[in-house]
């Protein structure tokens, strides 16, 4: 138990740290239905293949930069185990923190009380991962808690699965890039505007704002097959030209400005790897620069859907003036 407990206090400080860079967030409602495949109690360990019980719960919790934090409750009942009676039903209440780690996938930390009908309110603790596909999560925790009461003193460890269901801002969190990061791709991107262009370059402005990617989820910079596929009907529309292709990246207005630049330009930087691992692209004489312009108003950004449209990437084409 102390194990987790210091495990959670390092993730609750890091998500303390992290609401100060990050004032605006939003709430995320989560119902969650489990079983318990696996469970100990004391020294000994609950034998047969059954399952050894079933949890419900709600959580609502923060966004925060790349951290959640918030509060939950849970019901576990049907309990397989001598020592808890059937009918009697296991409360746990807690606090809840998650940490994104990759793409996707988060930490978890709970710490709160739990008790029963039969036993004494003791401290609960749970330390997992979670895979989140859209509004749908799962999650693999281990639990630990201790069964006490007048003649009974033990520990009860479980191992649970869980499915949960998002209500409310689906905002999935990207660890922001470190310092050295951001100056290294500064250093190797050509950041010239589509103004600076038309100004001090002898080039014909042929294609202007063309939409190349949008629908993007909240944070994601990864492209998808079907903006994929749009970069490849792109692509076939410049055959056979030449000149500088301008990729301008767009948010919505959710989050610090800082962050906002950062995603723009982490999403047009995956296009650019894109177009530059794409053979037919490459037969063409055509070099890219990228434009960071970041928040955009151009749809209302109080709705999630249109929110997902001011994520964007558009594009100017400025043509070799050959005259």
């Amino acid at each position: 138990m102390k194990k987790i407990i210091s495990i959670l206090f390092l993730i609750i400080i890091n998500c303390i740290q992290a609401e100060e860079e990050n004032k605006k967030s939003n709430l995320s409602y989560e119902l969650k239905l489990g079983i318990i495949p696996y469970s100990r109690i004391g020294n000994s360990y609950v034998e047969g293949y059954k399952f050894k019980g079933i949890d419900q719960g709600i959580e609502v919790y923060k966004n925060l930069n790349s951290y959640s934090i918030g509060f939950g409750g849970e019901v576990k009942s049907k309990m397989e185990l001598k020592e808890i009676p059937y009918n009697d039903r296991l409360y746990s209440y807690y606090i809840l923190t998650k940490k994104n780690i990759a793409n996707e996938y988060s930490l978890i930390g709970r710490l709160g009380k739990i008790s029963s009908e039969n036993y004494q309110s003791n401290l609960y603790g749970a330390v997992g991962i979670e895979k989140k596909i859209n509004r749908t999560t799962f999650q693999v925790l281990y639990e630990k808690t201790k069964l006490k009461n007048n003649t009974f003193n033990k520990e009860y460890e479980m191992i649970s699965f869980k499915v949960g269901y998002i209500f409310g801002d689906n905002e999935t969190k990207i660890k922001p890039k470190s310092k050295k990061e951001n100056l290294k791709n500064l250093a190797l991107i050509n950041t010239k505007t589509s103004k600076d262009i038309e100004e001090n370059h002898k080039k014909i402005l042929e294609i202007k704002d063309y939409l190349l990617t949008d629908n993007y989820e909240a944070y994601e910079t990864e492209l998808n097959e079907e903006q994929k596929d749009k970069i490849n009907i792109f692509i076939e529309l410049l055959e056979n030209e030449k000149g500088i292709l301008v990729l301008k990246g767009y948010s919505d207005n959710t989050g610090k400005r800082k962050l906002n630049n950062e995603l723009s330009q982490k999403r047009a930087e995956k296009i650019e790897e894109y177009l530059l691992n794409s053979s037919k692209f490459n037969s063409l004489n055509i070099s890219i620069s990228i434009e960071t312009i970041g928040t955009v108003e151009e749809f209302d950004n109080s709705t999630y859907e249109k929110r997902k449209l001011n994520r964007k990437i558009e594009v100017d084409f400025f043509k070799e003036d050959n005259l």
